[in-house]
């Protein structure tokens, strides 16, 4: 029973001591900012995810790690930070950009076609956003539908991308 107790008092010390490290994302991206390099900013935000407040924060942190893994020409890898941000379902944190989760899907769908990743990008273009009532997304599916066809295209030696042409051209 002695054990158990110790047990107990030891998870509930190791939890309260877990809390008091949760940060906002504000505080989080305004320390990221003050390391030495971009690389280094993105090191930080990805170490510290585990030590964001809510759900909101960590989902704000993802999209603001993702956009600079993008400007980086980190493709892949802000493919992978939108994804996992439009997975959670929670509102923007608290000083951060606003986002919606069709934005998200649409970033990591634009972050794949970048990387050559056709085969990512329809799997994301292929959920929800492809029915949305937004005017804007409708025509950024239609647009990131066309570039995926290019994409694959070009992987193909001797494929018609007439096609594709066209309706980028309408």
């Amino acid at each position: 029973m002695k054990k158990l107790l110790l047990a107990f008092c030891a998870c509930v010390a190791s939890a309260s001591i877990f809390a008091q490290n949760k940060k906002s994302a504000e505080i989080i991206k305004k320390e990221a900012l003050k390391q030495e390099t971009v690389l280094d900013s993105i090191d930080y935000l990805k170490r510290n995810l585990d030590f964001a407040d809510t759900a909101a924060d960590t989902r704000s942190l993802l999209y603001y790690t993702g956009t600079l893994q993008e400007q980086l020409g980190l493709y892949t890898d802000a493919g992978n930070s939108y994804a996992k941000a439009a997975g959670i379902a929670a509102h923007d944190a608290s000083n951060m950009p606003k986002v919606t989760s069709e934005q998200l899907v649409l970033n990591a769908v634009r972050a794949n076609l970048c990387a050559g990743n056709w085969e990512t990008a329809d799997s994301y273009l292929n959920s929800a956003v492809r029915n949305s009532k937004n005017e804007t997304v409708s025509a950024t599916v239609k647009l990131y539908s066309v570039w995926s066809e290019l994409c694959k295209a070009s992987s193909v030696p001797g494929a018609d991308i007439s096609d594709s042409v066209e309706l980028l051209k309408a």
